[in-house]
């Protein structure tokens, strides 16, 4: 029920999108990509939140999405370290809790969503 609050709340975003994500839209526009496309992203992103995919798939997906198509060493090296940040330490509860979910789409329960967050909020 709180689900379907949060979606029926989010949705008018899509359809009416804030002046934060035109802005975006127009600062990061690429051919044929609209306001509606970043309000959709964050739709889907929330979504897979809502069903408990992993936090840090989550955002490893959303970063994907908006990485430029710079080739050159030094973007690589810039996402790589963003892909580090994002998993975490060796030992981290999200790094090994990623890997332990891998086969089962990467879903957790409640509780280890609290943990990966709470971690990922201290880092």
């Amino acid at each position: 029920a709180n689900k379907d609050v949060l979606r029926r709340t989010m949705e008018i975003f899509v359809s009416d999108p804030t002046v934060d994500w035109a802005k975006q839209a127009k600062k990061r526009a690429k051919e044929g990509q609209k306001v509606q496309w970043i309000a959709s992203s964050t739709m889907q992103a929330l979504e897979e939140k809502l069903a408990g995919v992993h936090p840090s798939e989550v955002m490893r997906r959303e970063l994907e999405k908006n990485q430029c198509a710079d080739t050159s060493k030094a973007a690589k090296d810039k996402r790589s370290g963003l892909n580090a940040i994002v998993l975490g330490r060796k030992g981290a509860v999200r790094r090994e809790l990623l890997e332990q979910s891998e086969s089962n789409g990467y879903i957790l329960d409640a509780k280890q969503q609290v943990d990966v967050l709470v971690e990922q909020a201290m880092d």
